[in-house]
């Protein structure tokens, strides 16, 4: 009885209340398996199947087995199933099972080969004959979810059988796995290759020695970056906040007269101390994507930067005389103000 117990318990017990047209296949199904398990437990005698089939059908298929009439008597197995196989299979519907072997189509995670068994379990009902395998394979063809598949099938015309079709879809979905998996990988080392490219780029542009912060020195970050640790420092030399002494502007004009002028403007140092103002553009070439813009100024068309970010705006000797012999009021007068192109 354990042996048994252990055998049974793969073998679900039949439900006759289910859906009504798929009771038929799934009779044959549940017999199918039944008599498969009987088969490896080597049970042959006929009486001990019949109460066995039963046993396992379950008590729902017991009792409508109980109101056959002719079901047999207790030694006749196969008198028992003639009897269930009748009444779970009733007359068949030929027009509509072919109707709904019509609509069944490739579902998305299915292989052909999956699809083609559900097909033939379908043809079953819908009484194809020896025509079975022909109605199988046009449906495939008509119903299969790849184009590509459907173009190579359709190459080989009425000559295609239901073998063949499998062959060469078997090939044909095999092919395509492998050369997606052929673009994943060369994706995925493209992709990590401009990820490697862009951060050695972004990493060579803070760690360039050509460029550092005005207000601290460092090289690592530029003077509006948060880690700025002069940001909110006191300079030592000018007592004014946002930079170290070592890199206070305050005598600029007469250390750095090597650096280029701005234009035709002085760097004139007051004995009063000045603000700082950075021009980021200067001396600037026009084209026609540059950003200039020509405005009137008391009349006289000049050419000035919109929007460039600075903190102040510069004019050049040429506009400033322009100025002047239009008899514009122009007044010229000594700043303490510094002015720095941006990063120097």
């Amino acid at each position: 009885m354990a042996v048994f117990k252990a055998f049974h318990g793969g073998i679900p017990t039949f439900d006759p209340k289910g859906e009504p047209t798929s009771i038929a296949p799934r009779w044959r199904r549940w017999k199918r398996a039944f008599e498969l398990f009987v088969v490896g437990k080597g049970i042959t005698d006929k009486t001990q199947k019949r109460a066995l089939m039963l046993h396992c059908a379950g008590m729902d298929v017991q009792d409508i087995f109980d109101t056959l009439p002719d079901n047999g008597n207790a030694n006749d197995y196969d008198k028992a199933i003639e009897a269930l196989d009748t009444y779970f299979n009733p007359a068949v519907n030929v027009p509509y099972e072919r109707h709904m072997f019509r609509r069944m189509s490739q579902e998305e995670s299915e292989t052909i080969d999956q699809f083609v068994t559900r097909l033939k379990q379908k043809a079953l009902s819908c009484d194809y004959g020896e025509s079975s395998d022909e109605f199988i394979r046009d449906q495939v063809i008509d119903k299969c979810r790849s184009v590509a598949l459907r173009r190579k099938l359709l190459e080989r015309g009425q000559t295609l059988t239901l073998k063949q079709l499998q062959e060469i879809s078997r090939a044909h979905e095999a092919s395509y796995f492998q050369a997606n998996k052929i673009n994943d990988d060369a994706g995925h080392e493209v992709k990590k290759e401009n990820i490697n490219r862009i951060k050695g780029k972004f990493q060579s542009k803070f760690k360039s020695p050509n460029k550092k912060c005005f207000r601290c020195g460092k090289t690592d970050h530029f003077a509006k970056s948060p880690k700025c640790p002069a940001k909110s420092a006191e300079c030592h030399k000018c007592h004014k906040e946002g930079h170290f002494a070592s890199e206070c502007r305050t005598k600029v004009s007469n250390e750095r007269d090597n650096k280029k002028k701005i234009n035709y403007t002085r760097e004139d140092q007051e004995s009063k101390e000045g603000d700082n103002e950075y021009a980021f553009v200067v001396n600037h070439q026009s084209d026609e994507n540059s950003g200039l813009v020509d405005i009137k100024v008391g009349g006289v068309l000049c050419n000035f930067l919109i929007d460039s970010g600075s903190t102040c705006n510069v004019i050049d000797k040429s506009c400033w005389e322009k100025l002047k012999a239009k008899q514009i009021k122009c007044k010229s007068e000594k700043t303490a103000t510094q002015i720095y192109s941006y990063g120097s």
